[in-house]
């Protein structure tokens, strides 16, 4: 199923109903399917309140004027394996420095995790330092929504963010927690983005996710272009 209609939670709990019907069983919660509850009056709109970087193009390489050449290039995937051990090293590296960068609580795992990736692959495609760079990551927004959308919603309410574009140079001589606060910022504006559905190009695209070891570590399955998986191999495991 597209994941403009909806997303990995609505799905989820869409099949698990499902099942309970097809077993003879009675349904436990019914998916809410009311897509009007996002539909604001005239009268709310209101003009944006900041730059909408997740709806705009990612940097362009120094030198080209589109991103056609390297979308023809070939991928491939990687398994990225995170033990707890080493999530909680770059935890604690990604906070060393904590007042510095926000004023808000400790960064997270996630943020640790994301920030680093995006230091790797930087470092991998042989960055220039001025060369422009951000990092999009999706976020849930079924608990953030004013007023709260119904428990059971069905659709997609996992959409697009976008860090602040900075350059690699700054990203790579920068200590990690400088990639995570750019990523906390684009967050924390997620209480204030306007709802439309998006996608996410292949090359750098990645998931992260606990393990099925339910041990503490995680996985994360990472696309890169096959000329520079190696080197971010390398950088991945050997900068933690």
């Amino acid at each position: 199923m597209s994941h403009v209609l909806v997303d990995g939670r609505c799905i989820a709990h869409f099949v698990s109903e499902w099942a309970r019907i097809a077993r003879g069983e009675e349904p436990e919660n019914l998916p809410f399917l009311d897509r009007t509850v996002l539909k604001l009056e005239e009268d709310d709109l209101t003009p944006p309140r900041f730059d909408h970087l997740e709806f705009g193009k990612p940097p362009m390489l120094i030198g080209q004027t589109d991103n056609l050449k390297q979308r023809m290039k070939e991928t491939t995937v990687v398994v990225l394996k995170l033990s707890k051990e080493h999530i909680q090293k770059l935890k604690k590296e990604a906070n060393e420095f904590l007042s510095v960068y926000t004023s808000s609580k400790p960064f997270t795992r996630y943020e640790a995790v994301t920030a680093h990736m995006w230091r790797c692959a930087s470092k991998a495609r042989l960055h220039e330092f001025e060369q422009l760079t951000s990092v999009r990551f999706t976020v849930d927004f079924h608990s953030r929504m004013v007023p709260p959308l119904p428990r059971h919603y069905f659709g997609n309410v996992v959409l697009p963010m976008r860090s602040a574009t900075i350059t690699s140079g700054e990203l790579l001589s920068m200590p990690l927690g400088y990639g995570c606060s750019k990523i906390r910022e684009a967050i924390e504006k997620g209480k204030e983005i306007y709802m439309e559905p998006g996608t996410v190009g292949l090359d750098g695209k990645s998931f992260v996710f606990p393990s099925r070891d339910e041990d503490g570590s995680f996985d994360a399955p990472f696309r890169l272009q096959v000329e520079h998986m190696d080197a971010f191999k390398k950088f991945f495991y050997e900068n933690i």
